[in-house]
């Protein structure tokens, strides 16, 4: 029976209030905050009845210190039940689309060779969540959101920015964030701009009186209720059982029982629970035991099983439990009925209550009852984690299983946990190796240091150099985030000294190591002889040369070598490139970076190919990788909401998966395209939202934050900041060794600092040095931008020429905003010497270009030159195809062709709300009203390239 709900009715407003407004597609995030006792779960259950009232379908999870190690615990309650009781005609329904293989890979009986990419699994999993509310409004409740397991906690990151437009309201209960378990992505949750936090407040000394009047029936003396008060510090739940204690004893809440209440209050929990327990049979003791060790949702036939005892009596003794407030049912189906304790204080009562030889004993038994009915591995590993007593070649085993099944539901902190503990078992000699190895390969997903560690121990007990060497071949990556200086280097060098003639393959695979070190570190320089050597290496088709060939590329393109192209196009042309072993992998990400710095015309196709396959079957840390170079391909080109979309959906991404190397890149770019945007306060709050970490890690590329906030700084007029920002940028790269003006603009940005500052020889020679860095690389984007900002720091007599030859380099590229800018620029500077029907139309034609890559800054600034000038600009109403973004041309595409907006959002891996977004702009753009008028309105043949989501 639910306590009396004293001072939540403002906290259920805001859950009333998101409920109603689920029938308007107005999703929610709203956790509730509060200690342990502080009233979550009571108001959880009102909410939840709430929402039953409304029409709203709830679908349940309680997450428990127990399960946090068990991948997508949470994710499989809040379906499972809802999937179970579904016709065969619903699941159909529900499991449409990219479901079926979301809910196959999370559950137990996924096949062997069945893996998905993290990315497909929660993709899927969101699609079945939609699929659910084409028959209705969603309640998702989790409760104690503090110990779910990460696969969850991620998917609901992942559900947050995609709930506008769905009829889903998520509702949660979490302890203030520690610094334990899965906190980290709690934190990103909390903390992420969709998520309102409600935070629950001990409970008023009129609160307090109030409950207790519920609890008792009558009205407590008030210095009963300021004892109370002072004892349980207002927390509803000790002031319930503290009062309970002394119900049971038959004593008043009057003044002369305020002195119990202390001893009641200290552990009111604990001793109620213990109590209670003593008044019934000692089989109920036993039961109790068994839902605590064997945990949430233990059903009557486990019990019985683990017990001993006939099911008529496990049924007879939870009958008992329920109006004692100790347990209560979790669901109920015409095979079982399940059982969870009321409240983790009570379970924790109940498990600290047994000793310590007991609760190993207890796991043992669960582990074995488990085993012998066929349960998976990692269903096991829990209670095999938490016992010493088992055969420990049994344990290694079971780990080990647990750990390859982890894997393959794309929850690879488990499996590190797994293998993390096999490691501390008395493993034989010839099979540690193994489990190192295993060990790595799940450390590589989630924690580089320790798979540097894993590594290195492995190496260690590998005697063959071969075999070392083909062991570092495949995880030496994660050397370079393990926090030594220089040792980690060394040992990569060791073994490619120790290798004989004619290992070609390994060889190229460590030589690869070492320069992907040089591009990630400020402390590994590679000497040119070296450089030129390798290069000259014959080409070869295997997966040694194609991450070779992808090294050197992007060291190359540091340097500003425009050999760099030729590594790269020769890389992703490999065999191994388009094999299976390279997919969902970041092997190949060197390249994509080079082609998008050397050549944005070629490197965005190849990116939409590659975005695709990692959304089909790849990783979060690849897709986000990908969408980030995609992005800088976008702001290259001047496609600047395509560039939003995409870097925004980078930040994401990578903050999800905790590999933050790439993060100050993503986000400098985003403040370069919401600048461009104008939207200087977004740029602002992206960056000092980016909070590098303390201390700095040898792995870091934290020249790109430095450059962004230049960037910000400038456009602030805080220009004697902005230099010294802009050479600090330029420093980082320089340690990296960095050259190329196309991967940094450090040198044009400290350039228009230095002539805002009347030092006009600094500004021309950091100009004119990037000229020459951009000539030499070749690209006509660095090269453009360069010659303008070279323009724009020239004596004005060499202004007009810069200008004219920044023209003549873009005119013919893709780089359709950086010509904008210098088609203004020179209107500008050809007004100001009287040219004006010639400024005029460039001012005019600028300004447009400027409207169609959504840069409404320059738009602004162009107009107000062609108003100084004397002309009165034209509206900016462009309609036609050709004014359509890449993402609504593609969605305009697909809906010409017949498909329906979820078939699109399906096709593209986007949400609905995304579609009816690009559909809406699409129509205002073409002039139309409805969808069958795309078919005159769109010419025939491709529908554009693949959207951001």
């Amino acid at each position: 029976m639910d306590t009396p709900l004293v001072e939540r009715a403002e906290h259920l407003g805001v859950f009333e209030e998101r409920l109603q407004g689920l029938s308007c597609r107005s999703g929610g995030f709203v956790v509730i905050s509060g200690v342990a006792g502080s009233g979550k779960t009571r108001l959880l259950s009102e909410v939840r009845r709430l929402a039953g009232r409304l029409g709203v379908r709830v679908l349940t999870a309680r997450s428990s210190h127990l399960e946090q190690r068990y991948p997508f615990g949470v994710v499989r309650q809040l379906f499972r039940l809802v999937l179970a009781r579904a016709t065969p005609e619903e699941r159909a329904s529900w499991l449409s689309g990219d479901a079926a293989p979301a809910v196959a890979s999370i559950e137990r009986h996924t096949g062997g060779d069945v893996r998905h990419g993290d990315y497909r699994t929660l993709h899927g999993l969101f699609w079945l969540m939609s699929n659910l509310c084409e028959s209705g409004p969603l309640l998702l409740q989790v409760d104690d959101l503090h110990w779910a397991d990460e696969p969850s906690l991620r998917f609901l990151a992942y559900l947050l920015p995609r709930l506008e437009g769905l009829p889903v309201l998520v509702a949660a209960g979490a302890r203030p964030p520690a610094p334990q378990g899965a906190s980290r992505l709690l934190d990103v949750l909390m903390a992420d701009q969709v998520c309102e936090t409600v935070h629950l407040a001990p409970l008023s000394h009129q609160g307090v009186a109030s409950l207790v009047r519920g609890l008792f029936g009558q009205a407590p003396d008030d210095d009963f209720t300021g004892a109370c008060v002072a004892v349980t510090g207002g927390n509803p739940l000790l002031v319930v059982e503290s009062s309970r204690a002394l119900a049971a004893r038959r004593l008043p809440p009057t003044a002369p029982n305020a002195p119990r209440l202390r001893d009641a209050g200290s552990q009111a929990v604990a001793r109620r629970v213990m109590l209670e327990l003593s008044l019934l049979r000692p089989a109920h003791t036993r039961i109790a035991e068994a839902i605590a060790v064997l945990g949430p949702r233990t059903t009557v036939s486990l019990i019985s099983a683990f017990t001993g005892l006939p099911v008529a009596e496990v049924a007879d003794g939870v009958s008992e439990l329920e109006p004692v407030n100790i347990i209560q049912e979790t669901s109920a189906t015409w095979r079982d009925r399940s059982f969870d304790f009321v409240h983790p204080l009570v379970a924790a009562a109940v498990y600290d209550h047994m000793d310590h030889s007991q609760r190993l004993a207890a796991h043992e038994r669960a582990a074995r009852l488990l085993l012998d009915a066929g349960a998976g591995a990692e269903e096991i590993a829990a209670h095999v984690l938490r016992q010493t007593r088992m055969d420990q070649g049994e344990v290694v085993g079971i780990l080990r299983r647990a750990g390859r099944e982890a894997l393959d539901r794309g929850a690879p902190e488990a499996a590190l946990s797994y293998h993390r503990h096999a490691l501390t078992t008395a493993l034989p000699a010839d099979e540690r190796p193994a489990v190192l190895a295993e060990a790595v390969e799940a450390a590589l997903q989630v924690d580089q240091e320790q798979a540097a560690t894993f590594l290195l121990s492995a190496l260690e007990l590998t005697p063959g150099v071969r075999e070392r060497a083909e062991l570092a071949a495949r995880a030496g990556f994660a050397l370079l985030y393990e926090g030594r200086e220089h040792g980690n280097v060394s040992v990569i060098q060791d073994l490619l000294d120790e290798l004989p003639p004619g290992e070609d393959e390994p060889r190229r695979m460590l030589e690869a190591i070492i320069l992907s070190a040089a591009n990630v570190t400020a402390d590994t320089p590679v000497d040119p002889e070296r450089l030129k050597t390798l290069r000259e290496l014959p080409p070869s088709d295997t997966a040694g040369a194609t991450h070779l060939d992808c090294a050197l590329a992007l060291r190359s393109m540091y340097l500003g070598d425009p050999a760099a192209r030729e590594l790269a196009h020769r890389a992703l042309a490999s065999p191994f490139a388009r094999s299976r072993d390279a997919r969902g992998t970041l092997v190949l990400m060197p390249a994509y970076f080079t082609l998008v710095y050397g050549e944005a015309d070629q490197g965005i196709p190849t990116l939409n190919r590659a975005v695709h396959d990692a959304q089909a079957n790849g990783s979060l840390a690849m897709l986000g990788v990908h969408h980030l170079q995609r992005g800088t391909g976008w702001l290259h080109r001047g496609e600047l909401a395509e560039a939003a979309g995409d870097l925004r959906e980078s930040v994401r991404l990578i903050t999800l998966t905790g590999s933050t190397i790439l993060l100050p890149s993503a986000v400098c770019l985003l403040a370069e395209t919401l600048l461009e945007m104008g939207e200087p306060e977004q740029a602002r709050r992206v960056v000092e939202g980016y909070r590098p970490p303390v201390p700095r890690p040898r792995v870091e590329l934290f020249f790109f934050a430095a450059h962004a906030e230049a960037r910000l700084l400038r456009a602030d007029g805080r220009f004697d900041a902005a230099y010294e920002r802009a050479l600090a940028a330029g420093e980082g790269f320089a340690a990296h060794q960095g050259r190329n003006p196309a991967v940094l603009a450090w040198r044009s940005e400290a350039a228009l600092s230095a002539h805002a500052l009347d030092r006009a020889a600094e500004a021309r020679v950091l100009a004119d040095e990037e000229v020459e860095l951009a000539r030499r690389w070749g690209a006509a984007f660095p090269l453009g931008r360069a010659l303008r900002v070279a323009a724009a720091v020239a004596p004005p007599d060499h202004r007009i020429e810069r200008l004219q030859q920044a023209r003549e380099v873009l005119t013919d590229s893709t780089a359709r905003l950086e010509l904008a800018k210098v088609l203004i620029d020179l209107g500008g500077a050809l007004r100001r010497v009287n040219s004006r029907k010639q400024a005029a139309e460039l001012l005019t034609e600028g300004r447009e270009l400027a409207h169609r890559c959504g840069a409404r800054r320059l738009v602004a600034d162009a107009t107000a030159r062609m108003r100084a000038a004397g002309q009165r600009p034209r509206p900016l109403s462009l309609v036609g195809p050709d004014t359509l973004t890449p993402s609504e041309l593609r969605v305009a595409g697909l809906a010409r062709d017949g498909l329906s907006n979820r078939e699109i959002a399906q096709a593209l891996f986007v949400t609905p709300k995304t579609v009816e977004t690009h559909l809406s702009s699409a129509y205002r753009k073409l002039a139309i009203e409805r969808r069958d008028d795309l078919r005159t309105a769109l010419p025939p043949g491709e529908p554009g390239p693949s959207p951001t989501g």
